[in-house]
């Protein structure tokens, strides 16, 4: 992945776009746990949530995408 992409999560169903926001996916630093600022959008028209940080992400760097559910707030939800 190139250090000046966006990440793109596509979900299997219609998600409800209010409830994409950046405390229901998150982009962390594999190996210090640091959150990356970043911003979030939610695309209809293709299920997709894009994902796009706020500073060009380190080369030779692994980050962890994660994407809350479960019954707790906050979660993403289905429309």
């Amino acid at each position: 992945m190139a250090t000046g992409s966006n990440v793109v999560v596509t979900f299997s169903e219609a998600m409800d776009p209010a409830s994409i926001t950046t405390g229901t996916i998150e982009l962390r630093n594999t190996a210090t746990s640091a959150l990356v600022t970043s911003s979030v959008t939610y695309a209809a028209a293709t299920q997709s949530a894009t994902l796009t940080p706020g500073a060009a992400l380190a080369a030779a760097t692994g980050y962890t995408v994660t994407v809350r559910g479960g019954a707790s707030a906050p979660q993403v939800k289905d429309s």
